[in-house]
């Protein structure tokens, strides 16, 4: 069963069962409370009855007044004497007269209603003689005639209070289910489009409620899956260039070999070495990379000296520096302790201060400072221009991704050296991002933590 049928008929049943529940509840309360007031009026009236009968006998001297009042009531004779009846309705008056009484006189002969066994006797004094009788039916026996007449009103009232709210339970659950699914329905099918394969597709439903929520986690997922794939198709085509290019330049040479174009000397032989090397040195990184990127990095981390790492790499790529007319400042403390791996992190710093090496331009500037409080150590690595552009910036540490596709001798790489230095550093529970430098270039910062929070 479809989810808008079953929230249909889960309100329409609540609804329908709810407003039956109070029409019966109303109808118990209604019908004892009509009871009771009709048991007081009738024993008020019946009291009132009494006080009138007895000023009546007390004023005429018998009960001819009540023939005449009933007569003249039940007259055709449009010119009875209203002075007459006033005086007769002085004491009884006709059309109020209650149901299930006799009047009696003294000796038991009905005056008015008819005399019935189970009545219940009240007499009536003049002058402390009985002139007469009162005679009332029980409550009880009255009023399951009234009820008789009472119910069948109130069952025709239910019925047609029940259809009409039938009618209106239908309707309210019909817009209400449509309301209430069509959110559901509309993340439904964005699901089924997912699982389909479509990462365009989108919720169109905005609310600030759960599902309004749930729509935007969706509509999240969905966006996360799109760049997932478009990352896996440059990923792939990346991959194969990387690949292709050194293999085809192997295949070149080794047919130049082959065809005798090209002497097969030790030169040969480097130039082959080479490729494969790079080749090798890619197949790691990516092997690195993945294994970062799946949590299994292996850390062996303790209170480390930054400072003493940053000078070991700056004195390793000082020759480059030094050819390239490079200064370098290094503004740290002599002691900058960090809890990192330090095998893992000189990684990261060669790879930084390779980078530093191929962008920056001759005769530029490199300066190296940090920042510490209780928690995290920070590095900082600048460099002067070229400055790179603000499309290029938040790609910088993509797999794969270079700013400059030229492979000379200065640019180029594999594009793996960055997003190994991000997986690195966030598998020691810190971060690293770029922004621009005051030296008008790149500035690198790196967050390390002081103390054990991985």
């Amino acid at each position: 069963m479809k989810l808008r049928n079953s929230v249909f008929i889960a309100i329409f049943a609540t609804a329908l069962i709810s407003t039956i529940f109070l029409l019966l509840l109303q109808q118990i309360r209604f019908s004892y409370a009509f009871n009771e007031y009709m048991s007081k009026s009738r024993t008020e009236r019946i009291e009132k009855l009494h006080l009138r009968l007895t000023d009546g006998f007390a004023e005429t001297g018998n009960w001819q007044f009540l023939t005449d009042q009933f007569d003249t009531a039940n007259s055709d004779n449009n010119t009875a004497d209203e002075q007459n009846l006033e005086r007769l309705n002085k004491w009884l008056l006709w059309f109020d007269f209650p149901r299930g009484v006799a009047i009696l006189d003294a000796n038991n002969a009905e005056l008015i209603g008819e005399f019935e066994s189970n009545m219940q006797l009240t007499a009536i004094f003049h002058q402390n003689e009985e002139v007469g009788f009162l005679a009332v039916k029980d409550n009880s026996e009255v009023k399951a005639e009234l009820d008789s007449h009472f119910v069948k009103q109130q069952i025709r009232s239910l019925i047609f209070i029940t259809l009409l709210t039938l009618l209106t339970a239908l309707l309210s659950a019909y817009f209400f289910s449509r309301k209430l699914t069509r959110p559901i329905s509309d993340i439904a099918n964005v699901l089924n489009n997912l699982r389909k394969g479509d990462f365009s597709t989108r919720s169109e439903y905005k609310h600030s409620n759960e599902l309004g929520q749930l729509s935007s986690d969706v509509n999240y997922l969905a966006n996360t899956l799109e760049q997932n794939r478009d990352s896996r198709q440059r990923w792939i085509t990346d991959i194969s260039h990387e690949l292709r290019t050194p293999i085809t330049i192997m295949m070149g040479e080794l047919e130049c070999l082959e065809d005798g174009l090209t002497p097969f000397d030790s030169k040969a032989v480097t130039s082959l070495k080479e490729e494969v090397s790079g080749l090798n040195k890619l197949v790691a990184d990516l092997h690195q990379l993945t294994i970062a990127e799946q949590g299994e990095l292996r850390l062996e981390c303790q209170p480390n000296n930054i400072s003493e790492m940053v000078q070991k790499c700056l004195q390793k790529y000082q020759p480059i520096f030094t050819e390239r007319d490079i200064t370098t400042t290094n503004q740290l403390p002599s002691s900058l302790i960090a809890h990192v791996d330090k095998t893992r992190l000189q990684q990261v710093l060669v790879n930084l201060f390779e980078n530093c090496a191929r962008y920056t331009d001759i005769a530029g500037d490199i300066r190296i400072s940090a920042s510490q409080d209780n928690q995290f150590v920070t590095l900082v690595i600048e460099n002067t221009a070229p400055e790179i552009s603000e499309e290029s910036l938040p790609k910088l540490f993509d797999r794969l991704y270079r700013v400059d596709e030229s492979r000379n001798k200065f640019s180029g790489g594999s594009g793996l050296g960055l997003a190994i230095c991000t997986a690195i550093v966030e598998a020691h529970g810190g971060k690293i991002r770029a922004t621009y430098s005051s030296l008008n270039g790149l500035a690198v910062s790196m967050t390390l933590p002081v103390s054990s929070i991985i």
